[in-house]
């Protein structure tokens, strides 16, 4: 690995089927990293220390350790990217699984991670997520490359109320 900073990258990452409500528990986050240039990148785990008011659904903890949920072929991901309903379509599938056992993913991989998250803030905003990806290359060396997730809350839908009159005007 020539340099482990540019080793993987944040493709894409967000919230499965529904934005999270304010003091919601056990909402699904997916995170993408895209392989750029590891020849064999095994052992993947993705760390994440979570931001004030984000807790693991599992423990309530702010960190969390995960196993990528699948690894994405290169060719499936540039397929998928001209259709991205598709691509969505298949992230929410894999959250549902178990996660793989000892994957490897080749240059133009994408590991696929998902986590459960309590979103505990009080206030709509961006927060960010510190993330480490551990692994080892082809050659036994062991890595780990670091990245900044946003996670974006949008907040409580607004509630109307509507009255009803029978007065015509």
């Amino acid at each position: 690995v020539s340099d482990p900073a540019s080793a993987g990258t944040a493709y894409q990452y967000g919230w499965f089927t529904s934005q999270p409500v304010l003091g919601g528990y056990g909402y699904a986050y997916y995170v993408m990293i895209r392989n750029n240039e590891v020849p064999s990148m095994a052992g993947a785990i993705l760390n994440i220390t979570l931001p004030r008011g984000i807790l693991s659904s599992i423990d309530n903890s702010t960190t969390v350790s995960v196993n990528p949920s699948t690894i994405l072929p290169a060719q499936e991901i540039q397929r998928l990217a001209a259709q991205p309903s598709e691509l969505y379509q298949l992230i929410a599938a894999l959250a549902q699984q178990p996660a793989a056992v000892n994957p490897v993913a080749t240059p133009g991989d994408v590991l696929a991670y998902t986590v459960k998250l309590n979103v505990l803030v009080s206030e709509p905003g961006v927060y960010y997520a510190n993330a480490t990806l551990d692994f080892v290359d082809h050659w036994g060396s062991r890595y780990a490359v670091n990245f900044t997730i946003p996670i974006t809350v949008y907040g409580n839908a607004p509630v109307l109320r509507i009255e009803y009159s029978d007065t015509v005007v």
